[in-house]
C-alpha cells in the first residue's frame, strides 16, 4: 500500500499544472569510423555544437519560447551511429556522444547491419546502456523500444517499421513491436513520436536501392492509422528537411558535415574519396526537386558546407522544430538558427510549427501518467 501511495505522489508530481513542455535535440548519420579522412571530426564538431547550444543558444525571436534557455531532455538519435558496424566504431561513438549532459535514445540504421556478426553484439551493448532508464516503458533483445515524456509516447524502431528482411538488412519485426506498444501503451488521444532510420521521402522509397517496398510503407501506414501521430522522425539521407506523408509530419533531422559528399548545389571534387555513390545521389536529388508533386525540399547531403541538428519543442499548444547549423573547427562552437532551412509551408525561415489540437486538462494527463505508470511496473521488462 505504500509503494501505493509513493507512486501516486510521484504521478501527481510529475503532471505539470502549466501544461506539456518536452525539448530535444536530434542528429542522424554519425557514421563514426566513416567518410574518408576529412571526415575523421565530424562528430567532434557535432559534439561541440550540441555543447554550445546547450550553453549560449536562446530561442529565436520567431519561435512561441523567445529568449529561453534551450533544456533537452535528451538526444534522440535515428540510425546509423557507425560507418561500418563494428564494436570499436560503436565504442568511439559512445565516447563521443554518451559523454554529453543528458541520455541519448539512439536507434541503429543500415550502416549498423553491415557486420552481420556484430549487429546483435552492438544491440546488445546498446540495451546494456538504456537499462536503467526510468522513462522506458517496454523494449525487447532486438534493440526496439519505447519510453514516455510526459503524456508523450515514443517509438524507436531502428531501421524500419517493418517485419520484412531485405539481405542482411533485418528490421528484426520492428512492425510487430510497433502494433504492440500500440495496443499496450496507446489510445486514439495519446501524442506519439515514432523514429527510425529509413523515411518516407523519396531518397527513402527509391525502387533502386530498395530500402523497403510498397507493401510495407502500406502496412506501416495501416498499423498507425486512428492514432495521434504527431512526428515521424528519420535520418538516412544526411540533409535536414521536412514533408508531409499521408497527413503525418515527417522530420529528416539534421546530421554531421561530409565534406566529400554535395556542396553548395554544384558537384566539387573536394578531395579524398568522393564516390561514384555520392554523385549518383546528387543526380537523384536533382530528379526529386523538379518533380513538384514530391513535395520534399531540403539543403540534401549538407551542400551548405555546414553540418546540422534538429531541436523540437513539443506542448500542450504546439510542436516546433527549428534547424540548427554549424561549420566545422572552431566554427562548431558557434551553432545558429539556420533560416535557410527550407520547409513545405508557405514560410522560409528555417522553422516548423503546428498546433496540438485537443488540448488535455489536467486530469486526463494525470489519468494518463496513473496508466502509465502503473503498466510501466509490470510490463518493464516486456
Amino acid at each position: 500500500m505504500r509503494k501505493l501511495l509513493l507512486l501516486f505522489a510521484f504521478v501527481l508530481v510529475g503532471t505539470q499544472l502549466n501544461g506539456r513542455d518536452i525539448t530535444f535535440f536530434s542528429i542522424g548519420d554519425t557514421q563514426y569510423g566513416g567518410g574518408g579522412s576529412q571526415n575523421a571530426d565530424k562528430n567532434k564538431y557535432a559534439r561541440q555544437a550540441i555543447l554550445a547550444a546547450i550553453e549560449n543558444m536562446r530561442w529565436p525571436e520567431n519561435s512561441s519560447f523567445a529568449g529561453q534557455k534551450l533544456e533537452p531532455r535528451g538526444l534522440v538519435m535515428p540510425g546509423d551511429l557507425t560507418q561500418n558496424g563494428t564494436i570499436e566504431e560503436l565504442e568511439g561513438y559512445m565516447q563521443t556522444f554518451y559523454t554529453l549532459p543528458m541520455p541519448v535514445y539512439d536507434g541503429l540504421g543500415n550502416h549498423d547491419f553491415k557486420s552481420a556478426e556484430t549487429v546483435y553484439a552492438i544491440i546488445n551493448k546498446l540495451n546494456d546502456k538504456r537499462k536503467d532508464f526510468p522513462d522506458i516503458i517496454k523494449r525487447d533483445d532486438k534493440g526496439h523500444y519505447a519510453w514516455m515524456w510526459e503524456d508523450v509516447l515514443f517509438i524507436q524502431l531502428n531501421l524500419k517499421p517493418s517485419d520484412v528482411v531485405k539481405g542482411k538488412y533485418d528490421p528484426m519485426f520492428a512492425l510487430t513491436f510497433l502494433k504492440n506498444t500500440l495496443s499496450e501503451f496507446a489510445t486514439p488521444k495519446t501524442p506519439i513520436v515514432i523514429l527510425s532510420h529509413y523515411g518516407v521521402d523519396p531518397y527513402g522509397r527509391r525502387k533502386k536501392k530498395k530500402w523497403w517496398g510498397k507493401s510495407e510503407r502500406s502496412d506501416f501506414l495501416e498499423t498507425i492509422e486512428g492514432y495521434n501521430v504527431i512526428a515521424f522522425i528519420h535520418g538516412h539521407h544526411h540533409g535536414t528537411y521536412f514533408y508531409k506523408w499521408h497527413g503525418i509530419d515527417c522530420f529528416n533531422v539534421g546530421s554531421p558535415f561530409y565534406n566529400n559528399y554535395i556542396e553548395g548545389g554544384e558537384w566539387k571534387e573536394l578531395g579524398d574519396e568522393v564516390t561514384e555513390g555520392a554523385k549518383a545521389a546528387w543526380k537523384s536529388v536533382k530528379t526529386f526537386k523538379k518533380n513538384k508533386k514530391k513535395r520534399v525540399y531540403s539543403a540534401y547531403y549538407n551542400r551548405d558546407n555546414k553540418g546540422h541538428f534538429t531541436v523540437f519543442r513539443i506542448t500542450d499548444e504546439y510542436l516546433e522544430a527549428y534547424d540548427v547549423g554549424f561549420g566545422q573547427k572552431e566554427k562548431s562552437k558557434k551553432p545558429y538558427w539556420d533560416t535557410k532551412w527550407e520547409n513545405i509551408s508557405t514560410h522560409k525561415t528555417g522553422f516548423f510549427k503546428k498546433s496540438l489540437a485537443q488540448p488535455v486538462s489536467f486530469f486526463q494527463k494525470l489519468g494518463n501518467k496513473i496508466k502509465f505508470a502503473f503498466s510501466g511496473l509490470f510490463k518493464r521488462k516486456a
